[in-house]
């Protein structure tokens, strides 16, 4: 029988090779964003629950359920920036604003399980515009999250504190 700290270990695991796809793959003019998205979606999820696998009582619903990156990933990168005194100007910013909820709430629907009904669009398959009836390709579609991450104030320090989390997830889970 598996315990839970092994699965925090494999989620950190699969977090950070899921992220370094995400960095290949945004550094690349010929890959549609979508699919850089789709990893950075995956490394957030996986994060999220290799931290929740390694309390003592994980949630029921960690196998089935994608709804952790909004309420988990800003705790996360907060204590990763007060732990391992990461909080340059920029970083704080990313603390005090407000970033880390909004963006960890657009990177949470880029999953197509999640929100469908008021945010249809997602980073795996295709939807239909509520206002317009048209078919709409995530290879077609500008995400919030590509915006966020664009933004020259937050967007370096979110991926910067985003990488040392899922690093400190593997060095924690992983000895």
């Amino acid at each position: 029988m598996q315990s839970n700290w092994e699965m925090a270990c494999a989620m950190a695991r699969q977090s950070k090779a899921d992220f370094e796809t995400f960095d290949v793959l945004r550094g690349n003019q010929d890959v549609p964003p979508c699919h850089a998205f789709h990893f950075l979606q995956m490394a957030c999820e996986k994060l999220c629950k290799s931290r929740l696998w390694a309390t003592t009582n994980p949630p029921e619903s960690i196998e089935k359920s994608h709804r952790f990156v909004k309420s988990h990933l800003p705790r996360i990168l907060k204590n990763t920036l007060k732990n391992q005194s990461l909080a340059s100007n920029d970083l704080i910013k990313l603390m005090n604003k407000g970033y880390l909820q909004d963006i960890s709430g657009h990177i949470e629907r880029l999953n197509p399980a999640v929100e469908r009904t008021t945010f249809p669009e997602n980073c795996e398959y295709p939807w239909i515009d509520g206002a317009t009836g048209k078919t709409i390709s995530p290879l077609d579609h500008v995400f919030q999250v590509d915006r966020a991450l664009r933004n020259v104030n937050f967007g370096l320090p979110f991926i910067k504190a985003l990488q040392a989390s899922i690093s400190d997830a593997v060095e924690t889970y992983c000895r």
